[in-house]
């Protein structure tokens, strides 16, 4: 178990406020990494949708392993989007809505996983997606249209890049 949090009077850098480092290795441990520094509790700074943490592992033995949420406080308990990005598999598991589930080696990991607020094809946008999307105002309401596919889900977000609203 790690802990990831924001908190206003945190800086970028290692706080002894707000770091804890790594002292001892169980044989199974995630935490995340600061420069050089392996950390079990990371305090960052003001929340930016652009941060990008890393985070490292060590197993004893071959297997499945999970990392999920455990506990969400402000505003991540109010649905902000925390995806773990598996640069192995360029893939981006949204950890609000399900548990990512791997399989691991013997031995450590430190550059695989990393946590990231936005995935990064929702970072830019493709000209012929923005020409098959439609969105108008009908009375109070917005409505929005896609030419050639199917809309599931629309996600909203304020200038400073949180999750206003999800529909």
């Amino acid at each position: 178990t790690i802990l990831l949090g924001y908190f206003n009077n945190a800086t970028e850098n290692f706080d002894q406020d707000y770091d804890a480092e790594l002292f001892s290795s169980p044989s199974d441990v995630i935490f995340s990494v600061l420069n050089t520094q392996k950390l079990l509790i990371q305090g960052k700074g003001v929340f930016n949708v652009n941060d990008k943490i890393s985070l490292g592992s060590k197993q004893s033995k071959i297997g499945n392993y999970i990392i999920k949420l455990a506990h969400k406080e402000g505003l991540f308990e109010n649905g902000q989007p925390i995806y773990l990005h598996d640069k192995l598999n360029n893939t981006y598991t949204n950890l609000q809505e399900t548990d990512f589930v791997y399989t691991s080696q013997i031995g450590a990991t430190e550059n695989r996983f990393e946590i990231v607020y936005q995935p990064e094809a929702t970072l830019a946008t493709d000209i012929v997606v923005k020409n098959q999307l439609q969105v108008y105002r009908d009375g109070e309401s917005f409505i929005v249209k896609s030419t050639n596919k199917k809309i599931d889900e629309v996600e909203v977000y304020d200038a400073s890049g949180r999750l206003f609203q999800k529909v």
